[in-house]
């Protein structure tokens, strides 16, 4: 680690974030009687219709040829075919317990780096209780179960009390506009929580106060606190509506914290954060190769099957005494379009279908995504523009026509390279952050007030893995 690089560059990160961690044509018109439907036997077949439509000659007026369909079948879609393709959280502080042979510090003498490697969640023998004043606190934002003086945490030779956590807590639930029947539920979720944060943050500034020589400490807590009242200190002020710092204390204390512990936070933080990013590179360099193997290994996620935009009339056989009946109602909305009426139009006024409020039509399916095989297939083989024979389903009727119409395919390495870099660089930064933790912890002992009820990370559900 290199200090030197750490101090110079510490001022800049103070406020900074570690961890921002698928038929025929109906040519002829739609018959009136399910009857005259064709049968094909499970296949669709794709003849080239004609150049006109003509009217069946059991209709009244014979077999006379119709005008061309204005927005019918061959005419395509009504859709324009363009529009397819379209941290480690800063806490409070604990107290340091020993002194070390080092300058005086602005916030106290530094604490005695421990042995390790040492597990981080073992159950440890609590350390003796130290005598603290208990903090002055909010009496109906404080629990009963968590006294302010007592320990809630000890990492190497600091420790952490029950009232630096539970102010951090509080002023969460104030903050989040918690109901006041919440609060002991949201307290005992949030406690565990932000003591876990807490000591993960003490744990790298016990990292840096063992690779950074003691005699530097001194200054660079002195040039954060000068931060700290240059930018810290006058939000604090406006935050709380106060003007002096005296006023300001009062205002802290009744949340269960203070002044003083808002600086040591404020120092851990700083410390933390830069310490961890000099360890971590955020923005690691990922090679092509390395991209073009991450590709092809996960081929299958960048290929997608033929898809297709349509529109739809349909008819209900509840809506009608029998199916026929249905069926003749579906072949008459079809003969509209037949004669030129616009689809949506008709969609909108006689369909029944769940889109016909918005003119029959459908975003784009998959093929075999639908639930009807006789409609998927349809979608899937009838020529783009160019409408259905009537459907029957276990519903009703269905006319269907075909807007857009996309072949399965796999989307190019050039168009998802962006996307594959960010990822493998996200991937990197985990991993580093995951291994930088790893090697903290097992520098620092930790003990907390959970160690009885199996250790913190068992009442948080952490896997070691996710540690």
């Amino acid at each position: 680690m290199n200090v030197k690089r750490f101090k110079t560059r510490l001022l800049s990160a103070a406020s900074s974030t570690l961890l921002a961690i698928g038929l025929c044509c109906p040519s002829s018109g739609y018959a009136q009687s399910p009857d005259m439907m064709p049968r094909t036997g499970g296949s669709f077949e794709m003849p080239a219709g004609p150049t006109s439509p003509q009217r069946p000659s059991s209709w009244p007026g014979g077999n006379n040829q119709l005008p061309p369909a204005q927005g019918g079948p061959v005419q395509g879609a009504r859709y324009p075919l363009d529009q397819a393709n379209a941290a480690v959280p800063g806490g409070a502080t604990g107290q340091t317990l020993a002194p070390v042979a080092a300058a005086p510090s602005p916030l106290g003498p530094a604490p005695v780096a421990q042995p390790g490697p040492i597990n981080y969640m073992a159950n440890r023998t609590a350390p003796q209780q130290q005598t603290v004043a208990p903090l002055q606190t909010n009496a109906s934002l404080q629990p009963q179960a968590y006294e302010a003086g007592r320990q809630a945490a000890r990492v190497g030779n600091e420790i952490i009390l029950a009232g630096d956590v539970m102010a951090k807590v509080n002023e969460y639930i104030v903050t989040k506009k918690v109901p006041p029947e919440q609060w002991a539920e949201a307290r005992e979720l949030l406690f565990p929580q932000q003591l876990y944060m807490m000591i993960q943050e003490k744990q790298i500034v016990c990292d840096a106060r063992r690779t950074i020589p003691k005699e530097a400490f001194p200054k660079i807590e002195a040039q954060v606190l000068e931060q700290f009242e240059k930018t810290s200190l006058p939000k604090l002020l406006k935050d709380e509506g106060v003007e002096t710092t005296k006023d300001l204390e009062v205002k802290l204390n009744a949340r269960g914290t203070s002044l003083a512990a808002q600086k040591r936070a404020f120092v851990d933080r700083s410390i933390s954060q830069q310490w961890g990013q000099q360890a971590i590179n955020r923005k690691k360099e990922i090679p092509v190769l390395q991209m073009t193997e991450y590709y092809r290994k996960h081929i299958a996620d960048y290929q997608f099957p033929a898809k297709v935009r349509w529109e739809e009339i349909m008819v209900e056989n509840a809506n009608f005494p029998d199916k026929p009946q249905a069926f003749a109602a579906a072949a008459a909305l079809g003969n509209e379009v037949l004669h030129g009426t616009n689809f949506a139009e008709v969609a909108k006024r006689g369909s029944q279908g769940t889109t016909a409020g918005e003119g029959g039509y459908h975003d784009w399916n998959s093929r075999g995504s639908l639930a009807s095989e006789a409609i998927d297939a349809a979608l899937f083989s009838l020529p783009v523009g160019s409408m259905s024979p009537i459907i029957e389903s276990d519903r009703g009727f269905h006319i269907v026509r075909v807007i857009e119409r996309k072949d399965a395919g796999q989307t190019p390495f050039e168009e998802v390279q962006k996307d594959i870099r960010k990822k493998l660089e996200e991937e990197s930064y985990k991993k580093q952050v995951k291994e930088f933790l790893t090697k903290v912890r097992a520098k620092t002992d930790v003990w907390t007030m959970y160690d009885e009820k199996g250790g913190l990370a068992k009442i948080l559900n952490i896997k070691d893995e996710d540690q």
